[in-house]
């Protein structure tokens, strides 16, 4: 394994499968791994991928109505403006399952339609209500809320559910309801 630099080419990095690893790495030791397609590099106690992590963004093209007010409603995000890695799924549960794992910042904002006191946006992880923001206001509103969430990269998902004072509709647009997560870190 050597590099190889070339003022013409570039350089070409070391590379190996998954079971030719280096047996005694040192942190900081890079290749390319064949097995996963891959760039990799040693931490001091494990191997990490180099990824272009999953993201996605969608946002709700038809309206959702009939919300009933103090309830857990989620929201139905129909529509994908992108899907890097094919982990939202936009046609059955509207959730996110990224397949690497890591740090993911979210963000999901819901419009709604009617005038209400108060409003609430939930980022539900594996079923449970996980992060939440909400507004007070006596006007129509939007509310967002944001979150850095670790996500395991097999198994978690996310989901977002609205909690509205009064029984209303959400608002169907790309301005107004939708919802983004990106990789940060890989864990």
């Amino acid at each position: 394994m050597s590099l190889i630099l070339d003022g013409t080419n570039g350089e070409t990095l070391p590379s190996w499968t998954t079971a030719t690893r280096p047996a005694s790495p040192v942190a900081g030791q890079q290749g390319f791994n064949t097995t996963i397609g891959a760039m990799e590099s040693y931490n001091g106690s494990a191997w990490q991928q180099f990824t272009n992590g999953p993201a996605f963004s969608a946002y709700q093209s038809s309206a959702q109505t009939g919300l009933t007010a103090n309830t857990y409603t989620k929201v139905q995000f129909q529509t994908k403006e992108f899907d890097t890695a094919s982990c939202f799924d936009a046609t059955t549960n509207y959730r996110f399952t990224p397949t690497v794992a890591g740090y993911y910042q979210v963000t999901a904002q819901v419009g709604f339609n009617t005038a209400m006191n108060y409003g609430v946006v939930s980022i539900y992880k594996n079923g449970s209500n996980f992060k939440a923001t909400s507004a007070q206001q006596t006007y129509a509103l939007s509310v967002i809320c944001n979150s850095l969430i670790y996500l395991n990269g097999s198994t978690d998902y996310i989901e977002i559910y609205v909690y509205p004072s009064a029984t209303l509709s959400v608002v169907a647009n790309s301005q107004s309801t939708f919802f983004q997560a990106s990789l940060v870190r890989a864990a």
